[in-house]
């Protein structure tokens, strides 16, 4: 089998420290104490400094996800931690406030931000709006093939292959209201909550923490037979609520796609991991650009 030319960089959310199990990856994407949003695990910077420094005994790179709404009285302590992450030469950072970028701006060091906000790249003009900032962006997983074909253009574009979608992050405590509203008790910790419009089938899960309120997609992402005809910068895996043992055959699937190329033995092999999957809007309009 031909070897590829285009090899997008292969990232993942780390769920623990055992490093090795993520060779297959190009770059580890860290969610950092703190400051990242929604995650299985995040990691404290003493943990950081130990996979930063594994990562360049091992040719790989590191992405700090800090990807929260950043409040007001938090952003002293967010620019020590980012004074600190830079101490350490970090690669990347995944961000979604404006106060990272302001951070960043200020060094010259845009180069080195990815903004994750996961609803509003979904053209190739607002691409083209941080490339020229000299930002990485996650691109929309709301949009149709065509137009990531278009996005994957430009140098600076990630874009999510696999997982669980992330449809809404706010930060109000939207189970607490509701529970309180209802004369409830407070929020349980091993309860599962999900949500449904009134006007649709889907029941998505909404999940609550300290960091506001999340709901996600009740089906798995799955962008795998159109890596042949898409050539991104990065290649998102989404680690969230996927078990350890599944997350490394998935990365090894993905990692064999882009050394060479999409098969159907592959394809097969994630939907053998989990056959809920979906294509999203990669062959259809959304919905309120369809003309029924």
């Amino acid at each position: 089998m031909s070897e590829k030319v285009c090899k997008p960089l292969l990232i993942a959310e780390l769920l623990d420290l055992d490093l090795i199990n993520y060779k297959n990856l190009d770059a580890f994407l860290v969610p950092i104490e703190g400051f990242a949003s929604i995650d299985a695990r995040t990691f404290a910077l003493d943990d950081v400094k130990i996979i930063n420094n594994w990562c360049k005994d091992n040719n790989k790179l590191v992405i700090a996800k800090m990807d929260k709404i950043i409040m007001e009285e938090e952003l002293e302590n967010l620019y020590k931690v980012l004074d600190y992450l830079e101490s350490l030469d970090i690669d990347y950072y995944m961000y979604t406030d404006a106060s990272v970028l302001a951070y960043f701006s200020k060094l010259n060091k845009q180069s080195k931000l990815i903004y994750a906000s996961s609803k509003m790249i979904a053209s190739f003009n607002e691409a083209s709006f941080y490339e020229n900032l000299g930002v990485n962006v996650v691109a929309s997983s709301e949009i149709s093939l065509e137009e990531i074909k278009k996005i994957c253009s430009l140098p600076n574009i990630c874009i999510t292959c696999y997982g669980y979608l992330d449809i809404f992050y706010s930060k109000r405590k939207l189970i607490s209201l509701y529970l309180e509203h209802i004369g409830k008790d407070k929020l349980s910790k091993d309860a599962k909550y999900e949500i449904i419009e009134q006007n649709r089938e889907e029941k998505n899960v909404i999940l609550e923490n300290k960091n506001g309120s999340f709901i996600f997609s009740d089906f798995v992402y799955l962008l795998y037979r159109e890596l042949d005809v898409i050539c991104p910068k990065f290649l998102k895996i989404n680690s969230f609520n996927i078990k350890k043992a599944d997350l490394f055959k998935i990365i090894e699937i993905y990692k064999d796609a882009i050394e060479n190329g999409p098969t159907g033995d592959g394809y097969d092999k994630l939907l053998d991991i989990n056959g809920n999957v979906s294509s999203g809007f990669l062959y259809k309009k959304a919905g309120i650009l369809n003309e029924k």
